[in-house]
């Protein structure tokens, strides 16, 4: 199928014909909520952040779940959208549940705004967090001991193709 098709050129690192595969699914079936979200990643993955956003919200439409949500909120940040970044923050944890990383870049993205609203909260939540990792005698650690952080971005394993299609489509005028 077209489907099927997209998904093997996305794993070939073939962006723009990824990009065309899913347009054409969509293009029949505008419900294909993986369609959008596999689309919103080559798109993420070639910079065009607000072509992501529009199909992560697109594919949430059609099947909320706890991956896509997070990986609208990783897109409305590269794109600037820090406010409705926090609501998708906000959604993700009330969906999905606390998740300290998600708290984090939710703070940050604050920040960004200027929101001072909760501060103390976040930040003692921020502190705690810390604390616990860190344990006693733990601020003695080598700065980069802990334990390896994801991302936060779609395909955080993947992290490494999406950077490399970002550069080729930057060098070749990319997936628009």
């Amino acid at each position: 199928t077209q489907y099927h098709l997209a998904l093997a050129q996305t794993h070939l690192g073939r962006y723009d014909a990824a990009a065309g595969g899913y347009r054409a699914v969509l293009a029949v079936q505008p419900e294909h909520a993986s369609a959008h979200s596999n689309l919103a990643g080559v798109l993420f993955g070639v910079g065009n952040f607000s072509g992501a956003v529009h199909h992560y919200r697109a594919a949430l439409e059609r099947r909320p779940d706890a991956a896509t949500r997070r990986n609208l909120a990783s897109a409305l940040v590269k794109d600037g959208q820090y406010r409705a970044a926090v609501a998708a923050y906000d959604a993700l944890l009330a969906e999905a549940g606390f998740d300290a990383g998600v708290w984090a870049r939710r703070h940050h993205c604050k920040q960004q705004i200027c929101d001072w609203g909760g501060w103390d909260e976040s930040v003692r939540v921020l502190r705690d967090l810390t604390e616990r990792e860190l344990g006693a005698g733990g601020r003695d650690r080598e700065p980069g001991a802990g334990p390896e952080r994801s991302t936060g971005e779609p395909g955080a394993a993947g992290a490494a193709q999406w950077n490399r299609s970002a550069e080729q489509g930057a060098q070749t005028g990319g997936v628009e």
